[in-house]
Formats: C-alpha cells, sequence, structure tokens
C-alpha cells in the first residue's frame, strides 16, 4: 500500500509574512517620531529659553509636549499582539 498523501512541507503564510513586515514598518515609526518629538522639544525649550520664555509658557513647546505625550501613549503593534 502507498502513501497518498503528498510529503508535508511547511510554507510560511505569505499574508501573514507580509503583516509582519508592515507591523515592524509601523513599529519602528512609531519610535522614530517618538525620537523625534522628544529632539523637537529639546530645541523648542533651548528656543524659548534663548528668548526669555519659560517652558511651560512657550506655545511650540507646550505644542510639540502634547504631541508626544499623544504618541509616547500609543503602544507599539508588537507589544499590543502579545
Amino acid at each position: 500500500m502507498t502513501n497518498t498523501q503528498p510529503p508535508t512541507t511547511k510554507h510560511k503564510d505569505p499574508t501573514k509574512e507580509r503583516l509582519d513586515r508592515l507591523e515592524r514598518t509601523v513599529d519602528a515609526l512609531h519610535h522614530h517620531l517618538v525620537s523625534t518629538l522628544e529632539l523637537t522639544y529639546t530645541l523648542a525649550a533651548q528656543l524659548a529659553e534663548a528668548a526669555g520664555r519659560k517652558q511651560s509658557e512657550d506655545a511650540t513647546c507646550t505644542k510639540v509636549l502634547a504631541e508626544f505625550n499623544i504618541i509616547k501613549s500609543l503602544k507599539p503593534i508588537s507589544v499590543r499582539r502579545t
């Protein structure tokens, strides 16, 4: 009697691979945006100080800090899936 089933090989699901790559890309973009906002806030704070304003009273610092807090509160996709 012969085995009628073809040999089993593990095939990776191309859709899952594509989704995984997209998730890694989104996570990398999230990290990059958080880092950029941190640096932007540092620069805005230095500019405010040079202009004789407090960071808490500077509109640019306030806006950048608000954006940073919103983006930082979002969890990367890889963290949400576990």
